[in-house]
């Protein structure tokens, strides 16, 4: 048996619940104000001031109508005073009914919104965006206008690649909540990468007005500007869904010819991989020096892609092959983030980004072969960038080539499919497995 004062206790702690969910939205907290002034206040009022006027009006055909018990009393009462005890005797009081009965049914859809705000969240922390993308979707129909809600949806569609959708998604929580930097975070790292360049920097300052203290939007915001300057005395070339961004009139000519190949490799790559993802690529063409600073790539790194294509053009019109080579490599890189922004291991990226530049496979199996020892893929998921010498990223290239070359194989391959199912997965081997390749396959043509 539980104790009264257990039981007082619980329900005060059950009532303290509700009442903070009630204040805390405006979509409750304001019907529940306006329905008791509009039944308690204004229709008693508006009662009294036509019972009062020169000419009431007449409820006595209406009480007619009702069963005898009930019509009488009111009807022998003065004409003046039907009115009032007809409407605020018998007919408010059923109304009250409309308070209780609206307050449950706002906290019932306010404890399914919460209860899909969370199942969304974690969907995304798991990968599953689509799944994520849903329930936010249902979560924003009872309750539209929540910054949180709106967040989570502009994260799940960034994450399926529907950048336009997620920047609006993401605008719309920042007018709600102007200091909630997740959002900010998020709406400037999209803009930045679709190219528009204003509004991720007008985005972050506004941002630090409400975190002042924020070392990585203060950090990001000072490269975003440094780039910027750079950016400064930069012209444009738009063709399709690219735009190359290039200095001076000795780079126009290369700028031309990087849209030109851009166009005729990006439906190579895309019908191979099964898919044409809809979104702007932006390239830069660099000095050897730019680059450097801009990219602080690694010396052996031709080029490089964080969202836009970087390339130093140092050479370029003396070896147009290498050039062209450099471009497609890291379109390929584009491509395949566009389709599947997160889940990709750096070994299938980069083998899948050397065998549409042309990579000569028989040269990269010659080098394995002499070299006389290999990397497990596993190790090769992450980075590069951490290999400790010049050979291992040799080797590191090599293989991925020679293991992307296995899948290649595979007659009629749905690489879309493939990617997708990275994008959403925990296991990287477990996943390429479910496709029948083990590791064990893959590293068969360089392993010792």
């Amino acid at each position: 048996m539980i104790a009264p004062a257990s039981r007082t206790n619980a329900i005060r702690a059950i009532a303290g619940k509700d009442f903070t969910a009630v204040r805390r939205s405006k979509g409750v907290m304001l019907p529940m104000l306006i329905v008791p002034f509009l039944l308690l206040v204004a229709l008693p009022f508006g009662v009294g001031l036509a019972a009062r006027s020169a000419h009431p009006p007449d409820v006595g055909s209406m009480l007619r109508a009702l069963p005898g018990g009930l019509a009488k009393p009111i009807l022998n009462l003065p004409p003046r005073e039907r009115l009032i005890t007809l409407v605020d005797g018998y007919l408010l009081a059923p109304l009250f009914l409309i308070v209780p009965l609206m307050l449950a049914a706002v906290l019932s859809a306010q404890s399914q919104v919460n209860e899909l705000n969370e199942a969304g969240w974690k969907a995304l922390r798991a990968g599953y965006v689509d799944r994520a993308a849903v329930i936010f979707s249902e979560a924003l129909k009872l309750r539209p206008d929540d910054p949180v809600l709106l967040l989570g949806a502009g994260a799940a569609a960034s994450g399926q690649g529907n950048q336009a959708y997620a920047m609006a998604q993401l605008k719309r929580a920042l007018e709600q909540k102007p200091e909630l930097t997740p959002a900010s975070r998020l709406l400037g790292q999209i803009a930045y990468a679709e190219g528009d360049v204003d509004l991720a920097l007008r985005t972050y300052e506004n941002a630090l007005k409400y975190a002042p203290g924020d070392p990585g939007l203060s950090r990001e915001l000072e490269e975003w500007r440094r780039e910027t300057k750079v950016h400064s005395s930069f012209d444009e070339r738009r063709y399709d869904q690219f735009r190359v961004l290039f200095e001076g009139r000795e780079e126009k000519a290369l700028a031309k010819q990087a849209t030109d190949i851009f166009h005729l490799a990006f439906r190579r790559i895309c019908t191979k991989l099964g898919e044409f993802p809809p979104d702007t690529i932006v390239a830069v063409l660099y000095t050897e020096q730019q680059f450097r600073d801009i990219t602080r790539a690694p010396r052996w790194s031709g080029g490089a892609y964080d969202g836009r294509i970087r390339v130093p053009v140092a050479g370029a019109e003396q070896h147009p092959e290498l050039f062209e080579r450099v471009l497609v490599h890291e379109l390929t890189h584009a491509v395949v983030a566009n389709i599947a922004p997160r889940g990709i291991p750096v070994w299938m990226n980069e083998g899948l980004a050397q065998y549409f530049e042309g990579a000569d496979a028989d040269k990269a199996r010659h080098r394995m072969k002499a070299l006389g020892q290999s990397i497990p893929l596993q190790d090769l998921e992450g980075s590069f960038t951490r290999l400790p010498t010049g050979i291992a990223v040799q080797a590191a290239y090599d293989e991925s080539l020679l293991a992307v070359g296995v899948i290649l194989e595979k007659p009629g391959f749905v690489w879309t499919r493939l990617l997708h199912e990275l994008e959403e997965s925990r296991s990287i081997e477990a996943t390429i497995k479910s496709f029948g390749w083990s590791y064990a396959d893959l590293e068969a043509p360089f392993a010792r």
